[in-house]
């Protein structure tokens, strides 16, 4: 094993506060060979995050989807939480296939993800607050060996250390900072606003759009449309997700989206996400908050997969099947791509068509198509 040594040093000075996690991670994760390497913090009490950091190329819309809904159903933390502090897990070894075939975890949100296993750790924990890091490989990305496994164990160990020896955990307080830096990561333009549409929290994308004044404009501290009938329509949907609305499906309306139109009657898109606190690991503060993305019409093949889950309450494994059949991909070839079974492909399809209210698949082409483009 060849550990490096800038990286061992990295992560102690991210556990001091010395250096940013991105910056300790990014070589963490080129160093494991690997998709992703990720420190998670959360309140053992509340499930809170305190902390959530990854590299600056690491998947945030994971990162968003995990909090809004896929926590609930992670196994992987409720196991590393039992553990000792430095004790490793590989979930290739830890989990049966079987169960990783039929779980929604996986099945909704890993595979959507092409995440293919994880080697974590609890690396610190305190009467409060539990610390868990984790590297992640892809489809893409060679499978664990057992030497892969004990080197990562190696690093997680320092992380470990790191931890203990600079306290990190003691003391740790939530402000947000988990929600605010994943808002900062996206290229989309992102507010959080409260069921009255004031504005919380934007990124600078979002700022950039405030500033440009053709669609968005920030009215008595509340998020409106330039357009009349647009604020309206905003103002409306802000209100429906909030109070959770029903949707397509028969779970209370947690997402919506709807087409807005600047002054100059160029169209955009707007997604809505309620972000309770006791739902998304209050990642986004310890009060209720809608999560306002604007979304680009679909360009060529650019098809945005949170809009799409938004606009028809989509899994994220089911909006990226959809895509690819927007794509012109065949049943076979998705689930190649996606790593399942052609059955798995079927069954999500026939999810898709109840949710679209569809029933062939070049109907549902069609109205992907036509609801996608302003």
């Amino acid at each position: 094993m060849n550990v490096d040594e800038q990286v061992v040093q990295g992560l102690y000075e991210a556990a001091a506060g010395i250096k940013l996690w991105p910056e300790a991670l990014g070589p963490l994760t080129h160093a494991n060979n690997a998709l992703v390497c990720q420190v998670v913090i959360a309140d053992k009490f509340t499930g809170a995050l305190t902390l959530c950091e990854q590299p600056d190329f690491g998947p945030n819309d994971a990162v968003l989807d995990y909090v809004r809904d896929f926590h609930k159903a992670d196994p992987h933390a409720r196991l590393l939480a039992t553990l000792p502090v430095g004790q490793v897990v590989h979930t290739a070894d830890s989990f049966p296939r079987i169960e990783y075939e039929n779980h929604p975890f996986y099945q909704q949100f890993w595979r959507s993800y092409n995440v293919r296993a994880l080697v974590g750790a609890k690396v610190g924990e305190d009467t409060r607050h539990v610390a868990m890091a984790g590297v992640i490989r892809s489809y893409e990305n060679p499978v664990f060996t057992p030497k892969d496994v004990r080197l990562a164990g190696v690093y997680l160990g320092h992380l470990a250390a790191a931890f203990r020896i600079s306290q990190h955990l003691r003391g740790l307080k939530f402000a947000a900072t988990v929600g605010q830096r994943l808002m900062e990561a996206s290229d989309r333009a992102m507010f959080l606003v409260n069921r009255a549409g004031g504005i919380v929290a934007s990124n600078a994308v979002a700022a950039a759009l405030l500033a440009d004044g053709g669609l968005l404009r920030k009215q008595n501290q509340r998020l409106s449309c330039q357009d009349a009938a647009s604020d309206r329509q905003l103002l409306s949907a802000i209100a429906e997700v909030g109070v959770g609305a029903p949707t397509r499906g028969n779970t209370p309306g947690q997402r919506a989206a709807l087409r807005l139109t600047d002054r100059n009657g160029t169209g955009a898109f707007c997604t809505l996400w309620n972000l309770r606190p006791e739902d998304s690991m209050s990642a986004f503060g310890d009060r209720e908050a809608i999560l306002v993305t604007i979304t680009h019409p679909r360009s060529g093949k650019c098809i945005d997969l949170m809009l799409l889950g938004s606009l028809f309450d989509m899994t994220p494994a089911e909006s990226r099947v959809a895509a690819a059949l927007m794509e012109g991909d065949d049943v076979a070839s998705i689930a190649q791509v996606l790593h399942v079974s052609v059955q798995t492909i079927r069954s999500h399809l026939k999810t898709i068509f109840s949710k679209t209210g569809t029933h062939r698949q070049g109907e549902l082409i069609q109205l992907l198509i036509r609801t996608t483009e302003t």
